[in-house]
């Protein structure tokens, strides 16, 4: 603790616990942080998170209020159902990865995804891993691939907008049945 006494820095180890920010309950959090109380600033530095089921490491910055933020979050275990709320889906899934969030007022980050029995709007991946850009409301997906029921898909790009409906990809497909084909909309009559 330093500086004035009315707004003053706490650098050093915290333990936070059933902390609610948004739709979001921390249930534990630990590791270092420093937050600057006069220039509503908090940097963490490792701070190991656990929100629902699921896991994280975050390191960066971000203003009290989470109008400026520059977070990196990097874990092995993210139950996609604990974040249906923020992304504004009905979504279930394990995915993983290390992302760099830089807004949570429109949702926005960037980095490396993988996922496992990942489900969103009635269709299923077995796996998936890509590099993601989220830009509320659209999803760009570079280097992607997925697989489900034997079938295997590498898309050089892909990109969904969730509020036109609107999806563009370039993709090699193999071993892909018809009928899933049918899902996205292929009539039956080819």
């Amino acid at each position: 603790l330093k500086g004035p006494f009315q707004k003053p820095i706490l650098d050093g180890n915290v333990v936070v616990e059933g902390y609610k920010f948004r739709e979001w309950t921390v249930r534990h959090a630990e590791g270092s942080a420093r937050l600057d109380v006069q220039n509503q600033v908090a940097e963490f530095r490792g701070l190991r998170v656990e929100i629902g089921e699921s896991t994280a490491t975050v390191s960066g910055t971000t203003n009290l209020d989470g109008t400026s933020i520059n977070l990196r979050i990097q874990s092995d275990h993210v139950r996609a159902e604990d974040f249906a709320s923020v992304i504004k889906e009905n979504i279930s899934g394990v995915v993983s990865g290390d992302v760099t969030v830089t807004s949570l007022n429109s949702l926005r980050f960037s980095g490396r995804v993988s996922a496992t029995r990942l489900a969103a709007r009635g269709h299923t991946l077995d796996t998936f891993s890509g590099d993601v850009t989220y830009n509320e409301p659209v999803i760009q997906v570079r280097n992607a691939t997925a697989s489900e029921f034997g079938a295997n898909v590498r898309a050089e790009s892909f990109e969904f907008n969730s509020s036109t409906g609107n999806l563009n990809m370039t993709a090699d497909l193999g071993s892909l049945s018809f009928t899933r084909l049918r899902e996205f909309g292929v009539p039956e009559t080819i």
